[in-house]
């Protein structure tokens, strides 16, 4: 078993690498997203492959003298930057972004195993055999396993029987590890009270052991799969730095049913497909959306959120042949079908898989976030990533800084609400996520070369704010 220790700022970097490793055998995975832990991950497992994230504002080349001082040999993996001639006395191996998928992730690390000359066999972790035979002795059915670690305090009966009574638990299953701080429990799933809700979990979790909590969980498992699954956890109970306080699941791939979903979730998935690259999806989507949740219901609030939804995605792509905020197709079946014949149906080409994921949350927690006033200083805390590199890796692929962005958004957002409403221009102004009228007002002119209440008034003059009025309900959009 080879440890291996991934350092970065990049929760989603990190989130990713542990998707990527979490179920190769022959590695035990250490996630630090502080550099101030590294060196004490470092020598408190005796690491033997390093994997520095060199293109987050880290001082790497720091961490590489301190990690000098110690006796045993191990490898360094740099990632983002080209360090293959420094002169280090240890195997050193350099990815670029661009070249950062799982295959060349694990290529690296077995290059640098080899290079090691450290050629040992990929063992079973052994467990206790009380563990196997409890877990072999379990009643036929489907349980949960969930592990937790508490880091700053113990992990008492006390608080375990609290956790038991507050999820409503007939049936658990106590598996005590070595250590004072780490939980193992199986949940017979047969005999829940209520479905085990992952949030509700955590916060249970969390008012028992405060925020520098972290817990994993696997469910549906069936009682023959229980062993190979505690051998498995046996590897994650020796994580000494997790993601402290976050939540991380196992790795899963889920199954998207668009008819099961609320129109808010069949709107930002359709966003996610469009912003990924799933085009065929999105098609699937726009028309569901517009033939089985706009039309039926009248809603014109759905199609303004998935108008301006089309518009974000234009915009952020600099397509310039198409211009859907024209809206003028008299029903809706023409602009839908209209839609579908643009030119805007391309996929965005990112720079890297690293850069996509990235690029793909943040654009997510803009468009949820935008009307509640939040900056890039929001957004990154939101992410978990450094501010500038976050700004930086944004402008390089959309040519727009995240606050153009968020201007951008405010500013369509409150147009909708001058036109379609009976919003004063304070409460549109407000409801888009402007801070005071006055800078509502300024930022609006710079823009547009007109005040907000001239173009309020422009438009209604003109007519222009009619479309569909046989069916919408422009007054729904305000109580």
């Amino acid at each position: 078993m080879y440890q291996v220790l991934v350092i970065s700022e990049n929760r989603i970097l990190l989130r990713q690498i542990w998707q990527w490793l979490a179920n190769t055998s022959n590695l035990a995975i250490h996630l630090v997203p502080f550099s101030t832990d590294a060196l004490t991950a470092f020598s408190t497992n005796q690491v033997e492959l390093v994997i520095i994230d060199a293109n987050i504002l880290l001082p790497y080349q720091e961490i590489l003298n301190e990690l000098t001082g110690f006796s045993w040999n191990y490898g360094v993996l740099f990632l983002g930057r080209d360090l293959t001639s420094a002169n280090y006395q240890h195997p050193l191996i350099s990815l670029q972004f661009k070249q950062l998928n799982q295959v060349n992730l694990k290529n690296s690390l077995n290059n640098l195993i080899e290079q090691l000359n450290q050629h040992r066999p990929a063992t079973t972790s052994k467990l206790p055999l009380t563990i196997l035979k409890s877990a072999t002795e379990l009643p036929y059915g489907t349980y949960y396993l969930l592990w937790v670690k508490t880091y700053s305090h113990s992990v008492k009966s006390i608080t375990i029987k609290q956790l038991q009574k507050s999820l409503q638990l007939k049936f658990l299953t106590l598996i005590k590890p070595n250590h004072p701080d780490e939980l193992l429990l199986l949940i017979n799933r047969a005999q829940l009270n209520l479905q085990l809700n992952f949030t509700q979990l955590k916060e249970e979790l969390t008012i028992l052991w405060g925020t520098n909590c972290s817990c994993i969980y696997r469910k549906n498992i069936i009682s023959a799969e229980v062993k190979q699954q505690l051998i498995i956890f046996k590897r994650l109970q020796n994580l000494s730095f997790f993601l402290k306080g976050e939540v991380l699941e196992m790795p899963f791939r889920p199954q998207i049913n668009s008819l099961n979903l609320t129109l808010i979730e069949q709107c930002l998935t359709f966003s996610q497909a469009l912003f990924t690259g799933n085009l065929q999806s999105a098609q699937q989507l726009l028309q569901n959306i517009y033939l089985h949740q706009i039309k039926p219901h009248r809603s014109f609030i759905a199609l303004a959120y998935l108008r301006l939804q089309i518009a974000f995605f234009v915009y952020l792509t600099k397509n310039q042949r198409i211009r859907p905020v024209a809206w003028a197709s008299p029903t809706l079946e023409d602009e839908l079908q209209g839609l579908l014949k643009k030119p805007f149906w391309e996929k965005i080409k990112y720079h890297s898989p690293i850069i996509k994921t990235t690029l793909n949350e943040c654009l997510q927690v803009i468009w949820q976030h935008f009307s509640q006033g939040w900056s890039l200083k929001e957004t990154a805390v939101q992410l978990a990533i450094n501010k500038t590199y976050l700004n930086r890796i944004y402008k390089e692929q959309f040519h727009l800084t995240i606050a153009e962005t968020y201007t951008w958004l405010r500013l369509e957002f409150a147009k909708i609400y001058l036109c379609f409403s009976t919003a004063t221009i304070t409460q549109a102004g407000s409801a888009a996520g402007f801070k005071s009228i006055n800078y509502f007002n300024r930022v609006f002119k710079a823009h547009y070369h007109t005040t907000p209440k001239v173009y309020q008034e422009k438009m209604r003059k003109e007519g222009k704010i009619g479309y569909y009025e046989n069916y919408l309900e422009p007054s729904q959009w305000i109580d």
